[in-house]
């Protein structure tokens, strides 16, 4: 795992998940190094997680290692989600069980934004919740013009709520997670852009307590998210009041 990257995904986990969380690194970089690491995480670990060492050509180093060294297999090496395209999910045979891998991309904001949609359900339906309690809340919202609405129309992962944007957000090809500060106030839930969105840019999780999930721009469809409509967003930290 990348320190840095590592620890702030274990440090992100939602504080009402009981999980023991333990960091390995290797002592060199090399790879017989890499493949002790990993076992030794596989024999003593529920789940394994490791940031980096996955990309979408020869800098893909991860997948070999599982498939070649540890017998794992793959059951998908790609998402179709922005940031975090190159992530990965396996399961290693172990003397004791198959144990799931997360291999998430090094990239800080990949990390954080594929650690939460990915990772935080599958820590959660380890630790025994309901399948549909899984999931982060989710906002679920019409995307229409300036409102002071909002509703809620669900509990767990139906919770609906309107977030109206303050910031115009591009559409890419792939439906993308734009980290955002979601404040509550007299006109409801606020969206606020943390700025620009590349996949390295850490100031871009600074203060984000949402994602807004945008959709995939269609081939004949608007290009953006104008401020003052309304989206949908997954609530990963405590909302802030305005």
């Amino acid at each position: 795992m990348r320190s840095s990257t590592s620890v702030s995904c274990l440090t992100s986990a939602p504080n009402h998940l009981s999980v023991r969380t333990e960091e390995h690194l290797p002592t060199r970089f090399s790879l017989d190094a890499h493949i002790a690491m990993l076992k030794k995480g596989l024999d003593e670990a529920d789940l394994v997680l490791t940031t980096g060492g996955t990309s979408m050509g020869a800098s893909d180093l991860l997948k070999p290692v599982i498939e070649r060294h540890l017998g794992g297999t793959i059951h998908f090496g790609r998402v179709k989600v922005k940031p975090g395209k190159p992530t990965t999910f396996a399961t290693v045979p172990t003397p004791r069980a198959r144990v799931p891998m997360f291999a998430l991309p090094g990239n800080p904001a990949s990390a954080l934004v594929t650690f939460h949609i990915f990772v935080v359900p599958a820590l959660r339906r380890l630790g025994g919740w309901p399948e549909g309690r899984c999931q982060l809340p989710r906002v679920k919202v019409q995307v229409r013009e300036c409102c002071s609405w909002i509703g809620l129309l669900g509990y767990g992962v139906n919770n609906t709520m309107g977030i109206q944007l303050r910031d115009t957000m591009r559409l890419d090809p792939r439906p993308e997670y734009h980290r955002v500060v979601i404040k509550a106030g007299s006109e409801g839930l606020v969206a606020y852009s943390t700025g620009g969105q590349r996949s390295s840019r850490v100031a871009s999780l600074s203060g984000a307590n949402g994602l807004v999930a945008l959709p995939a721009r269609a081939q004949d469809g608007p290009a953006e998210l104008k401020a003052g409509e309304l989206a949908e967003a997954v609530v990963i930290g405590e909302l802030q009041m305005q």
